[in-house]
C-alpha cells in the first residue's frame, strides 16, 4: 500500500496587485493572522496602469515567526476573490491579480 503524505498548504503569502483599468481603484486585502485566524485588512489604492503589493505579514509568537496569509482580495464596488485562490498549489509569494479595463479582479 502507498502512503501519501500531507499536501503543502495552499497559501498566498502577498499578492502584487495591477490596475489595467484608466481609473484609480480601491482594494481591500483580508489576511488570516497566526495562530488564531483573526483578521486584519490593508486598503490599496492603486493608480491607472499601475500596481502595489500587498506585502507579507509575519506575527512573532514566543521565539519563532508565523506567516499570515492572504484569504481575500476585493475590489471597492466590484468583485471578489477568496482561498483557495487559482493555480495556488503551494505557498506563494508575490501572486498576481489583475484588475481588468472593465473593472473585475482576475487572477
Amino acid at each position: 500500500m502507498v502512503s501519501l503524505g500531507a499536501r503543502a498548504p495552499q497559501h498566498v503569502y502577498s499578492v502584487v496587485i495591477t490596475n489595467k483599468s484608466s481609473t484609480e481603484r480601491q482594494v481591500k486585502v483580508t489576511y488570516k493572522m497566526p495562530p488564531n485566524g483573526v483578521e486584519e485588512t490593508l486598503v490599496l489604492t492603486i493608480p491607472p496602469n499601475g500596481s502595489k503589493r500587498a506585502e507579507r505579514r509575519l506575527v512573532a509568537q514566543d521565539l519563532m515567526k508565523l506567516t499570515a496569509r492572504v484569504s481575500s482580495v476585493a475590489l471597492q464596488g466590484g468583485n471578489t476573490l477568496t482561498e483557495p485562490f487559482r493555480g495556488v498549489f503551494s505557498p506563494v509569494e508575490g501572486y498576481s491579480i489583475v484588475i481588468t479595463s472593465d473593472g473585475v479582479l482576475q487572477s
